[in-house]
């Protein structure tokens, strides 16, 4: 059985690093693991706080290296994949904190006999001070198409046979987008039963900062005929099912229409 392998790009990262690696010393898988971090900063100091919490993995006896490349996510991705084998392959943000049989589970669904090539975790609604914030999340985490595309922001990954529908990661912002859109609707799955953190943006000015930075790269990607779900299909249906979850939608809604404003005061928004 190919090793499972893990890209983590790390630009400038602070103490965020260490949810993921620490996630990663802690999986339950019974395979071989081989993890590559990406510092993409330019910074020594970056560098040797990463290969300080490699050795955590390490430990684990799971192998893990890390490398310096160029500026920039692409280049650190393609730095990564350069000292990886072929393998299915997880895409993890540095703030990315993983389930413990994460791992497990999307080996499990990426084996060939699923034709399954695109697998995505649940999203734990992250914890935060913020009000906003984790009214924000909640709503996302109901919205049907996120669970049926699977949409994703800091955790995806591909079997070894999807990695090679393309060559190297274009110059894009929103590199899970570009990715999912290889692969059509029955060849994605969400592993329900797994999940992820991130770390959020705080508060509703950074909401709305993050949803602009979401629609840039939302435009970098268009859309491909026959493998994408529609972002409308079951929305009101899921809405007047969870009442809980209304202020939550009502903060998304809000936090969509403000990011729409400021950036095309004649365009209406989009959510997903």
């Amino acid at each position: 059985m190919p090793p499972f392998t893990v890209v983590i790009p790390a630009y400038k990262p602070g103490p965020a690093l260490l949810r993921s690696m620490l996630s990663l010393a802690a999986q339950d898988f019974a395979g071989d693991l081989h993890v590559v971090v990406a510092v993409n900063d330019g910074s020594a100091e970056t560098w040797l706080v990463a290969d300080a919490l490699a050795h955590t993995i390490r430990s684990a006896r799971r192998r893990c290296e890390v490398v310096h490349t160029s500026p920039g996510r692409p280049a650190a991705l393609a730095g990564a994949e350069g000292l990886l084998p072929e393998g299915p392959r997880l895409y993890l943000d540095q703030d990315a904190e993983l389930s413990t049989g994460a791992v497990t589970q999307l080996a499990a669904r990426l084996v060939p006999e699923t034709g399954y090539h695109f697998a995505a975790l649940h999203l734990r609604p992250p914890e935060s001070d913020s009000w906003c914030t984790r009214a924000y999340y909640r709503a996302w985490c109901e919205i049907p198409y996120v669970r049926q595309s699977p949409a994703t922001i800091g955790a995806y990954a591909v079997s070894a046979l999807g990695r090679k529908r393309w060559g190297q990661f274009p110059n894009l912002h929103s590199d899970d987008k570009f990715v999912r859109t290889r692969f059509r609707p029955v060849e994605r799955t969400l592993v329900e039963t797994e999940s992820y953190s991130v770390l959020p943006p705080e508060g509703l000015r950074e909401l709305v900062s993050a949803r602009q930075r979401y629609n840039r790269g939302n435009r970098e990607v268009p859309r491909r005929d026959g493998f994408d779900v529609s972002r409308k299909a079951g929305l009101a249906r899921t809405i007047v099912r969870h009442p809980r979850s209304w202020p939550g939608f009502g903060v998304l809604v809000a936090v969509n229409l403000i990011a729409a404003a400021a950036e095309h005061p004649d365009r209406g928004f989009r959510y997903g």
